[in-house]
């Protein structure tokens, strides 16, 4: 996981519902689960699975959870 980009991005989140007139901690904190789900977890473990930034500390088969899971979860969380 990349903790600056991602953290970036998360920052993004809250700065946009700042601009709200009124703030739903609830739905900032779901915005910001399904961020950190969908890019700081699985977009990562999927451009680890294709570049191999990390070397072999993941295999194959645990960046594919990696990425599958916490996909799932982040839409579920949408939804």
């Amino acid at each position: 996981m990349h903790l600056p980009y991602t953290s970036m991005v998360l920052s993004y989140v809250v700065i946009g519902a700042a601009f709200s007139p009124v703030i739903h901690s609830d739905r900032l904190l779901l915005a910001l689960l399904a961020y950190f789900l969908g890019l700081g977890l699985s977009a990562h473990a999927l451009n680890e699975l294709h570049a191999r930034h990390w070397g072999k500390a993941l295999s194959k088969f645990d960046l594919e959870i990696l990425f599958a899971v916490p996909l799932v979860l982040a839409l579920l969380t949408g939804v």
